[in-house]
């Protein structure tokens, strides 16, 4: 029953976090950024306005779904993997608002890096990677890696149990995550004419890249701790915090907060 309290707490937070708080907070981010021009932005404000109000009717649905399958779930008439499915679809129907906000680009969340253009790397200049990437996140995504990898190879050595799996599919989300990091610098580093927007791009990207890396290892590590005390039936709340902390990365990123160069 304690249990059960604690997922419900976890699944309200992830209903005002995701549903209310963003929307509230990426509005905000919206308005600081136009500055003067905001109270002459009547179709901002209005798409703006029904952005929040489908967040909350999300919120409301989203509410009553994470309830009922609770219910099941304590009744035994769903099992875990069924509850997990559904706060990852909950989730991923929450940030479809926001996904779809950002695609057309109408909206000023971002910090003009253009007018920075005097300060960026020229032609002839390769600009380094951590320049553009902040420093923190990438040390804390390395280090968590190598801690995973090393708790779990010791492991293996003193039980004899096969930890090539879970070794294999940390290393391989780590790859794709710096993959996808190396590949946007080297278009930076070769495509000298849209140098500006090349960078613009991989300030926003990079930092998501780096949260994905850090939540799905801390994401591994929990999951070994709950196994580990028999504490199966505290994954809920592990992946509805998991998802929470993604949510809050991608927000951090794409709101712009962090400091552009120059």
């Amino acid at each position: 029953m304690t249990t059960t309290v604690f997922v419900a707490i976890s699944f309200a937070c992830q209903i005002l976090f995701v549903s209310l708080w963003i929307p509230r907070a990426l509005a905000g981010v919206a308005k600081e950024s136009m500055g003067d021009r905001w109270d002459q932005a009547d179709s901002v404000r209005g798409q703006l306005k029904r952005y929040r109000w489908i967040n909350n009717i999300v919120a409301g649905l989203g509410s009553v779904c994470l309830g009922v399958c609770l219910v099941l779930h304590y009744r035994g008439d769903l099992a875990m993997t069924g509850l997990l499915l559904s706060i990852g679809i909950v989730f991923l129907v929450q940030v479809l608002p926001t996904a779809a906000l950002f695609y057309p680009g109408w909206t000023p969340f971002y910090r003009d890096i253009n007018k920075h253009t005097s300060t960026l790397p020229g032609s002839e200049d390769v600009p380094k990677l951590f320049d553009l990437l902040p420093r923190l996140p990438a040390v804390v995504a390395v280090g968590l890696f190598f801690a995973y990898v090393g708790t779990t190879g010791a492991h293996w050595v003193s039980t004899g149990i096969n930890q090539a799996p879970k070794i294999v599919s940390i290393t391989f989300t780590n790859c794709v995550c710096l993959f996808a990091l190396l590949l946007a610098y080297r278009r930076i580093v070769r495509e000298q004419g849209e140098r500006a927007e090349r960078i613009k791009e991989l300030v926003r990207m990079g930092p998501i890249l780096l949260f994905a890396s850090i939540l799905v290892t801390i994401y591994f590590f929990a999951k070994e701790v709950l196994f580990a005390f028999d504490l199966e039936e505290a994954r809920p709340i592990m992946m509805s915090v998991a998802l929470q902390l993604v949510a809050m990365g991608v927000l951090y990123s794409l709101a712009g907060l962090r400091k552009q160069p120059g």
